[in-house]
């Protein structure tokens, strides 16, 4: 009788082989992690060129205004919205356009809700209804959101209130203080393609845990929804200039080793973010995007020891513009100018 030859799999030899593929997998998830990130930035720079396009119709159809306004219901307070929420603000004017800015979420942003629809779930007064135009219930605003009005984008604060009534104010603090929204009539001394509109926001993250809402039993982040004030800063040779804030934008596409950042004083801190860029849309409908290059979570700028501002993300490209909107001022070491 033939014997045959049937020789089986010893252990070390399948050992061998389970190492081999962990060896290629562990080489592979980064490479596909990596993708996945580049894919998700690519549709967050498609979905802000979607709404870049419906801010330029909305501006075809209202005599040049980008919007009606920052899209915040509370009547009350600081400069805050113009009007309810369900009828007032860009994400409204889309909304009302037939657009689904819920639809449009960045994909990869760890907050999915706006900072504008924070209320607890049994309808305790919070952001939403604080001193407000309307007062919703949850479930108003469950249906509001299904019907397309949330957001995870930041607005830029020129685009909201476009500057100063008074250039030389210290601060503003009332809509009667403001240009209101941005008009393309305010751009002749500064190229469209230079002023930010919108951009994948920094999550809201406060400290007494308003910075999340709870929508359909689940707990979700939200993002804040417009950047701060534009602010005076002083040169060395004791001109001032108004200078955007960029504070409350953000990185939320592909990931960083690092864990680590430094707050706005210097000191380090633990990172609550491993994102690199993140995207804006510009008001000439072009989306693009930045690296978070210092690794401080925003697009903030800094100052020098001579108190000159300068933004670590942005100098050195032209492309953003960092001066006074209407004037098209700067203060001559930040953005040289179109």
């Amino acid at each position: 009788m033939m014997k045959t030859n049937n020789r089986a799999f010893t252990l070390i030899e399948l050992l061998v082989v389970i190492a081999i593929i962990a060896l290629l997998i562990g080489i592979l998830l980064p490479s596909l992690g990596a993708a996945r990130d580049s894919a998700q930035q690519v549709v967050c720079m498609s979905n802000q060129r979607q709404l870049g396009t419906g801010v330029l119709t909305y501006a075809l159809d209202s005599d040049g205004y980008l919007c009606s306004g920052p899209w915040d219901n509370r009547e009350t307070g600081s400069l805050n919205g113009n009007g309810p929420i369900d009828t007032t603000g860009w994400v409204a004017d889309l909304v009302l356009q037939g657009i689904k800015v819920n639809d449009m979420l960045c994909p990869s942003h760890p907050a999915q809700a706006n900072q504008n629809l924070e209320m607890t779930e049994d309808g305790v007064v919070n952001r939403l209804n604080d001193g407000a135009y309307r007062e919703f219930t949850v479930e108003e605003r469950s249906s509001l959101i299904r019907a397309g009005f949330n957001t995870n984008y930041c607005q830029s604060w020129q685009m909201a209130y476009t500057a100063r009534e008074n250039p030389f104010a210290e601060r503003v603090t009332q809509l009667g203080q403001v240009l209101g929204p941005l008009n393309q009539r305010f751009m002749d001394a500064v190229a469209p393609s230079r002023v930010i509109l919108l951009g994948d926001a920094r999550s809201d993250n406060a400290a007494d845990d308003s910075g999340f809402i709870i929508l359909d039993g689940e707990r979700v982040e939200t993002a804040k929804s417009v950047d701060d004030a534009a602010t005076w800063t002083q040169t060395p040779q004791g001109r001032r200039f108004v200078k955007p804030s960029y504070r409350d934008f953000g990185p939320a596409h592909m990931r960083r080793r690092t864990v680590h950042a430094a707050d706005e004083d210097g000191a380090r801190i633990e990172r609550v973010s491993d994102r690199v860029n993140g995207v804006f849309l510009f008001a000439d409908g072009h989306a693009k995007a930045y690296a978070d290059k210092d690794e401080s979570l925003t697009f903030a700028f800094d100052r020098d020891d001579s108190g000159a501002v300068w933004y670590p993300d942005f100098d050195g490209t032209n492309e953003v513009f960092t001066g006074e909107l209407t004037t098209g001022r700067y203060d001559g070491r930040v953005d040289p100018g179109s």
